[in-house]
């Protein structure tokens, strides 16, 4: 880092973050109640939009350019065509032990259904 302030700047951001943690643990007044399904989790977006812009703040340019190229070459390699006849045939086999198991779980039901309904 070529930054002289480079310490002072990650003292001050450690502390803004457990700041930043403080408050958002200590106040536990919600808006909107969390039971409310959906919009009761809306009042937490604001505390994660300002928690993601405070971390890019802080964190140092080489270090996002590093992981922006590891992720890039993730990308391109999951992007290649990986075929192999191993794993066609895992893939095969697996769908077929899954409806054996459901046909046999089918008839079982049907075996053991009428004398369950009919009370004998």
């Amino acid at each position: 880092m070529d930054d002289a302030f480079a310490p002072l700047k990650m003292r001050s951001a450690r502390i803004s973050l457990k700041l930043f943690r403080l408050l958002q643990s200590g106040v536990s007044a919600q808006l909107i109640p969390s039971f409310i399904p959906v919009i009761g989790f809306l009042d937490d977006v604001p505390v994660l939009f300002l928690g993601v812009k405070l971390l890019q703040r802080i964190t140092p340019t080489d270090v996002v350019a590093e992981c922006r190229q590891l992720a890039e070459a993730t990308e391109t390699r999951r992007n290649e065509k990986i075929e192999s006849a191993a794993g066609a045939a895992a893939s095969i086999a697996i769908v077929l032990l899954w409806l054996l198991a459901t046909v046999t779980a089918g008839a079982l039901l049907v075996k053991t259904l009428p004398s369950l309904t009919l009370g004998r």
